[in-house]
């Protein structure tokens, strides 16, 4: 699929389906993309790094989904393209660096949120596989794809595992703000898919 072309699905939900499109994001949709991430996750971001999302193609793959008939963005996946030029393997942790272990490139899924009124309709699932589409035909062979994920996130970890990702391990407190961080110590543990 060429990058800039947008392709339409429906997905039932509750009432009428939705009609989606799918397309890498630009600096234009900084604000909407803002505006939905701080809505989405647990934590707020600094301005920077939602416009490095979008405004850095050569360091990171950033999609959206819009909903046709409400005319606005519904969610985003960004991908850090080679997580190996961003960050020193000394900050990676042991499971992290067996699943670079002969990788040509690294690709790790940074960010991944729905609007709350449009979850479970599928629209997670087809916006990573246009985005994994996108960065198999970028990358070389033998690339790695992985990601993070809460522990009590039970979708999520069970959309990835649908879409071929295989848990490899734990990373304890990983997330130090979240919804669902024991009052106990403030974080939550983390797989790595």
């Amino acid at each position: 699929m060429h990058s800039n072309m947008q392709q339409l699905n429906t997905f039932a939900g509750a009432g009428q389906p939705t009609l989606v499109s799918y397309r890498i994001l630009t600096e234009d949709d900084f604000v909407t993309v803002k505006e939905l991430g701080n809505r989405c996750l647990p934590q707020r971001y600094h301005d920077d790094y939602w416009l490095g999302l979008i405004n850095s193609p050569e360091t990171y793959t950033t999609f959206g989904v819009f909903d046709i008939y409400q005319d606005h963005l519904i969610g985003v996946v960004s991908v850090l393209m080679d997580i190996l030029e961003y960050l020193s393997v000394e900050y990676l942790s042991k499971v992290e660096k067996s699943l670079m272990a002969g990788a040509t490139q690294v690709c790790y899924v940074c960010t991944l949120f729905i609007a709350h009124t449009s979850r479970s309709q599928g629209l997670g699932r087809g916006l990573l596989l246009r985005c994994i589409e996108h960065i198999r035909s970028t990358v070389p062979r033998g690339s790695v794809i992985y990601l993070h994920v809460q522990v009590s996130n039970h979708a999520a970890i069970s959309m990835y595992t649908y879409l071929g990702f295989q848990q490899a391990g734990m990373l304890p407190g990983y997330y130090k703000e979240s919804f669902d961080a024991s009052p106990q110590n403030g974080s939550m543990d983390a797989l790595i898919l």
